[in-house]
């Protein structure tokens, strides 16, 4: 005789759960006073090097 259904496994089920989220515990920097480490620098005509003058007078 054929069993019409399927073998359970007697095993108990476990689900995976994430851990909690942590608070990061970072010290929060002054307004202004450092640009931000994971950003470029800004390019403006301000901080850019002079250009020597070729031909100086």
């Amino acid at each position: 005789m054929i069993s019409a259904s399927p073998a359970v496994s007697s095993a108990p089920l476990r689900l995976h759960r994430a851990p909690d989220p942590v608070p990061i515990e970072e010290p929060v920097p002054e307004p202004f006073d450092a640009p931000h480490p994971h950003h470029t620098p800004i390019h403006t005509p301000q901080n850019e090097d002079p250009v020597p003058d070729p031909k100086p007078s």
